[in-house]
């Protein structure tokens, strides 16, 4: 299984079969699940879904957790 964190505009090129809220000991990540190219996957976008969290404010602690 792949999963990784990346911008928002990689949304796009797959589609999003669920968003998962994944609760972590750092807050809430939000969590894709994502068919592309016959591969199921993982995605956090590192800003949020509509570009709306400015790079100081990223949880990157709790991206971290939700992927494992």
């Amino acid at each position: 299984m792949l999963a990784f964190i990346g911008g928002t505009g990689f949304l796009g090129l797959g589609k999003v079969k669920e968003t998962l809220d994944v609760l972590t000991p750092y807050g809430t990540a939000v969590v894709h699940r994502v068919r592309m190219l016959d591969e199921e996957l993982y995605f956090i976008p590192r800003h949020g879904n509509t570009h709306e969290i400015p790079p100081h404010k990223v949880n990157y602690k709790a991206n971290i957790h939700a992927l494992r």
